[in-house]
């Protein structure tokens, strides 16, 4: 292709012609007169014009567009907060057509306020601006962008506003909790809070007592929540029942019995000294009903710890508040506190000070509280080895604590392991004790305890990393614990390791409460979780952490702080116990909110009962009668109890919902023939006296299953029917 001469430079461009063409340019015709003026006019018309829209567009780019999008978000919110009762409709996006364009005109409504907003605040930010150089419209704009960055999150929250989200799409729930708080941790890095001397008392001292505040409220509230549940007689023998008469007994001198149990102690299953301990408590009424608030209170302690972990990583008093209110919310610590009684649910508020006196080098009260640790329960010593090996790991200085706690914590396992229980396995599942091994069904293939699990992560590590993957609840329990701390305990460089165990036994654990935030398990993660997140905060605040980040450090801390409060709020506003929702369950199901009247008429016969029965007499108790009666010396789980070699059984108090139907046929039948007397019955709920002896050996009949008639087989060679 050639190239031709423009006529009106004289440079070459691209032709059409198979040449190129040197012809001299033709002189244009020369301009009109007024033509001639209009084209000198133009220059001084146009550019005023041009720069204007290029400030427009400068505009548009670096910070109009972002606040109408904001606007909009924030005005999509005010139609679902008048007419919360339509949630679901605009869920499923079935308002009628009329109600749409309603919504529509409220969400336009309200972002044009907001709109207006954006004008007064450029107004009075231009204004305060005459003393000194004034802040362009833009910097104004996009300032007040980036403290409203949280409004982009408001259509989250109207997704999370309806009632059933929770239950049917948990997964998506904890990613619009982590969006909106980390919206909400930019917010407020954005904002700037100055420092102010004469509020040096009040930053003192009035952070300590709105914690203390919160804390009484929120324990308040799970105590009762706790009492009504137990109250409807919603609560079992296991395993309410077995604490309760493990405290019974060792108030009474029988150190840790449990006449629930085979043998009469609790060996068979776990080793909690720390129980006698807090066994005085229990003579302030001896009740099931102790537990349950001993349990609740001693949880909301945590906050205390929690507080002082991040007061002093990153050296701020309403941090700390933030931080013990982030606890307080804490899914994932309702569940712990209101699934019965656990010992092991006593750990978390311990292993919190625990890391606290570690972190601050206070190796006096370390030594006060870690032999408190190793008492909770007999697998605790996995942990607090751990807890050993961070020391020689990050703490060089200090590494004689770290083998020292190595050694206590190896010589209690062996100890109680050795001489205390039955079984020498970690799991019980060897010489006679209570094996947990159906926890791993499908890492253990032989019963064989620990070792089994060993040998199917070393030999088959494929099989075993899909069992943590392929399943949807573990990874929504890793969200639920991690989400409310916005992931920053998995950021610390020192100390994760401390989670090994409780990730491990709770990822590799075939039965899914193992991995419910709504079970105690998560005990054996969170209390570290939570001393480690000040920890990845206090590195990052210093610059220990990524030094190259160009952002400010304290406001960053400052947001992250703000958004764990935010994320633990949210999610506890959808899973936790303070507010009532779809999905929070403690242990295997949903708790009562409110007082079930017929509930409550027969726990009154059960009482009334109870109190017939004499206080030695040995005495025999359905599933959920049990925690109502377990303050006896000689109480025992029915029907259970027909394995355990004790030496009679003088009442029988018998709920038919706790039976299955061979059982309440069984005692009908000894009823009948004279076996047992009957001494009340009301609503299904029988005490029964034992007449006869030999009614403890005695099993009920094997139901004979009912016959089916087979259809013959058709033989290999048939043909089917021609059809027709």
């Amino acid at each position: 292709m050639g190239r031709r001469v423009g006529p009106w430079d004289g440079r070459e461009v691209a032709g059409f012609a198979g040449t190129a063409s040197h012809t001299p340019p033709l002189a244009p015709d020369p301009p009109h007169r007024d033509h001639a003026a209009m084209l000198r006019r133009r220059p001084s018309l146009a550019r005023p014009l041009d720069a204007g829209l290029m400030r427009l567009v400068a505009f548009v780019r670096d910070a109009g567009a972002l606040a109408v999008v904001i606007a909009v978000a924030l005005g999509s919110g005010l139609w679902p907060a008048l007419n919360a009762d339509r949630l679901m409709e605009l869920w499923y996006n079935r308002l009628p057509f009329d109600d749409r364009v309603t919504a529509l005109k409220w969400g336009l409504g309200a972002a044009g306020v907001t709109l207006v907003g954006y004008v007064i605040v450029v107004l009075v930010a231009r204004r305060r601006g005459r003393a000194g150089p004034r802040p362009s419209v833009t910097e104004v704009v996009a300032a007040t962008n980036r403290r409203l960055l949280w409004g982009l999150g408001v259509p989250g929250l109207v997704f999370l506003a309806i009632r059933p989200v929770e239950k049917h799409h948990p997964h998506l729930v904890t990613v619009y909790a982590a969006v909106f708080a980390g919206l909400v941790a930019a917010s407020v890095y954005a904002a700037r809070v100055p420092a102010r001397a004469r509020w040096a008392a009040v930053n003192r001292f009035a952070p300590p007592a709105l914690l203390a505040v919160a804390a009484g409220l929120v324990a308040a509230q799970l105590c009762d929540l706790a009492l009504i549940n137990h109250g409807s007689m919603r609560t079992q023998i296991a395993d309410l029942g077995y604490y309760d008469n493990i405290f019974y007994q060792s108030v009474h001198g029988n150190l840790l019995g449990c006449s629930f149990m085979p043998g009469g102690n609790h060996y068979v299953g776990h080793f909690d000294p720390i129980l006698v301990l807090l066994s005085p408590f229990y003579l302030i009424s001896q009740r099931a009903e102790t537990l349950l608030v001993l349990q609740v209170v001693w949880l909301a302690a945590g906050a205390a710890p929690a507080y002082l972990l991040m007061r002093d990583a990153v050296g701020s008093t309403w941090a700390g508040l933030a931080f013990g209110l982030t606890y307080l919310l804490y899914p994932a610590l309702h569940g712990v506190a209101l699934y019965e009684f656990h010992s092991i649910s006593l750990l978390g508020p311990l292993a919190m000070t625990l890391m606290y006196a570690l972190q601050q080098r206070r190796f006096g009260l370390y030594w006060l509280v870690l032999p408190l640790c190793l008492l909770v329960r007999e697998d605790v010593p996995m942990v607090t080895a751990l807890v050993g090996a961070t020391i020689l790991m990050s703490m060089p200085a200090h590494r004689r604590h770290g083998w020292l706690t190595l050694a206590a914590s190896a010589a209690y396992l062996v100890l109680v392991k050795g001489l205390v229980m039955r079984s020498s396995d970690l799991l019980n599942c060897s010489d006679g004790g209570s094996c947990f091994a159906y926890y791993f069904e499908d890492m253990i293939k032989h019963r064989r305890g620990m070792g089994d699990i060993a040998l199917s992560v070393l030999q088959n590590p494929g099989f075993a990393e899909t069992r943590v993957l392929v399943k949807p609840e573990k990874l929504l329990f890793l969200l639920q614990l991690f989400v409310p701390l916005l992931g920053l305990p998995l950021l610390a460089s020192a100390g994760r390791i401390t989670m090994v165990f409780g990730l491990t036994f709770t990822m590799l654990a075939t039965r899914e409460p193992v991995h419910s935030i709504g079970f105690q398990y998560s005990t054996f993660i969170y209390p570290f979780a939570f001393a480690l997140a000040p920890q990845a905060l206090r590195t990052l605040s210093t610059g220990e952490r990524w030094p190259w980040l160009p952002w400010d450090r304290r406001r960053l801390v400052r947001g992250l702080v703000a958004g764990m409060l935010v994320s633990s709020a949210l999610l506890s506003w959808r899973f936790g116990a303070l507010v009532d929702n779809t999905a929070f369950k403690a242990g295997f199901a949903a708790i009562r909110r409110e007082v079930d009247v017929k509930a409550t008429e027969h726990r009154a016969f059960v009482l009334e009962q109870l109190a017939r029965v004499p206080v030695d007499a040995h005495l025999a108790l359905t599933r959920r009668l049990g925690p109502q009666g377990s303050n006896r010396p000689n109480v025992y789980p029915w029907p259970q109890v027909r394995r355990y070699k004790i030496p009679r059984l003088d009442y029988l108090l018998a709920r038919d919902g706790d039976l299955e139907g061979p059982e309440r046929t069984h005692l009908r039948t000894s009823i009948r023939d004279g076996s047992l007397k009957l001494l009340a019955e009301s609503a299904g709920i029988r005490l029964l006296q034992v007449v006869d002896p030999k009614f403890l050996g005695r099993k009920p009949a094997a139901q004979p299953r009912a016959r089916t008639r087979r259809r013959p087989r058709k033989p290999a060679d048939a043909m089917p029917p021609p059809r027709k």
